[in-house]
């Protein structure tokens, strides 16, 4: 596997089957990056934000100048025994890793050691990334101007104000009464699989209902096929709702 990691390669070779993802280390070591099943989930998503803090909007200019590792290692969780079990949980689920620890290479960079395993600040940059692609359906790391980015969550704030989103426990018995899928049969899957299941249940479960309402009031174009869906930018639902809430408050035309 190159340096720069070919995420698009990765998802149509390992994700959608859920194979664990080979990567080879700087120091040709091969180490192997695996798929999160879901009854280890709520611990996975209670630490897997250690990994997307968006540390180049900082104002300091020595945390942007960080490697990503460096920023963990020096600043999180020295700070935090939180960010410290976060981090460790993260190393145990998807490298398997049993005591993790940070050493310091000759000029101080951070490395994290297991056993014979060396992960160097290089190396966890693409391995950070495979981790969120891999485990996060429909995860977006590119470059988003940092005022957009602010409306976005704006957006997304907004969108689940009023909304009592289930639980992990409600939506197994949600596919256990739309599919018949046991519970113990959904926990033999992946995090991935079965996130991508209940969105699949959803929009089933929409489209049966909205489009014969639709089809009665001549409206039945208005309601996207469940299956062959119109291609869209990943940020094309965000550009809509944008200029709908900037007509709302009245900032556009």
């Amino acid at each position: 596997m190159s340096a720069k990691i070919d995420i698009d390669f990765l998802t149509s070779q390992y994700f959608y089957f859920d194979l664990p993802v080979p990567y080879k280390l700087s120091d040709g070591q091969e180490i192997t990056l695996e798929p999160l099943m879901l009854d280890k989930s709520e611990i996975f998503l209670s630490s897997v934000g250690l990994l997307t803090i968006d540390k180049n909007s900082s104002s300091d200019v020595n945390i942007i100048q960080m490697s990503y590792l460096q920023y963990i290692a020096d600043v999180l969780i020295t700070q935090s025994a939180v960010s410290k079990q976060q981090f460790i949980n993260i190393l145990g689920l998807c490298l398997k890793f049993l005591h993790p620890h940070i050493q310091r290479d000759n000029r101080n960079r951070p490395i994290i050691v297991d056993k014979d395993i060396k992960i160097t600040t290089k190396d966890f940059e693409d391995i950070r990334r495979i981790i969120l692609h891999q485990n996060i359906p429909h995860y977006n790391d590119e470059y988003i101007n940092p005022d957009m980015k602010a409306a976005m969550a704006e957006i997304d704030y907004l969108k689940n104000k009023n909304v009592d989103v289930p639980n992990i426990e409600r939506k197994m018995a949600i596919i256990t009464a739309h599919c018949g899928l046991g519970k113990k049969e959904q926990m033999q899957m992946t995090y991935r699989s079965h996130t991508l299941l209940f969105e699949e249940v959803c929009g089933e479960v929409n489209y049966m209902v909205n489009k014969p309402i639709a089809l009665w009031s001549n409206q039945g174009d208005k309601v996207e096929n469940w299956i062959y869906k119109t291609k869209q930018n990943k940020m094309d639902n965000y550009f809509k709702d944008l200029h709908s809430y900037q007509k709302a408050v009245g900032t556009t035309n």
